[in-house]
């Protein structure tokens, strides 16, 4: 199961969905949320539809973004789903959200900008004349390095 967060949308959607079913790939429902979202109201919406489709025993994952709010409904969940039927599920943070936030938080560190800006124009540097590229090519192999494509 995948929750995701709809918020492009003139209200607020939780979207419940991509069961995979056989070799499709259907959405479970769509939640209209007018109430606050936070973890508590976000868990129950989940935990509705959950015992909507009859899937209390058949869960073993579910995957969302990171953020507080939805860490918090998955905690929730956790514990509600142990509590009235005994079914431990597995909450995995989307891979994809996970490694942009990192990204994000790296791109704006100044020491890797500079970082990135010397090895892009060393590469330049290299690149701009074959007399450069001969130079590497022969020094590689002279110190120990394994031959690269250059």
């Amino acid at each position: 199961m995948v929750i995701g967060d709809l918020r492009q949308l003139p209200r607020h959607y939780l979207s419940l969905g991509k069961f995979v079913l056989g070799n499709a790939k259907i959405v479970l429902d769509f939640v209209d949320v007018e109430s606050k979202q936070d973890g508590e109201s976000t868990c129950n919406f989940i935990f509705q539809t959950i015992r909507k489709f009859n899937f209390e025993t058949k869960i073993l994952s579910i995957t969302t973004d990171n953020c507080a709010a939805m860490v918090c409904a998955m905690n929730n969940l956790i514990l509600k789903m142990k509590d009235e039927y005994n079914v431990s599920i597995i909450h995995i943070r989307c891979a994809a959200h996970i490694l942009n936030l990192i990204v994000g938080i790296l791109y704006h560190s100044e020491k890797l900008k500079v970082s990135i800006c010397f090895v892009r124009d060393t590469c330049k540097l290299v690149r701009s004349s074959s007399k450069n590229v001969l130079k590497l090519k022969n020094y590689a192999p002279a110190n120990g390095e394994k031959d690269h494509k250059w």
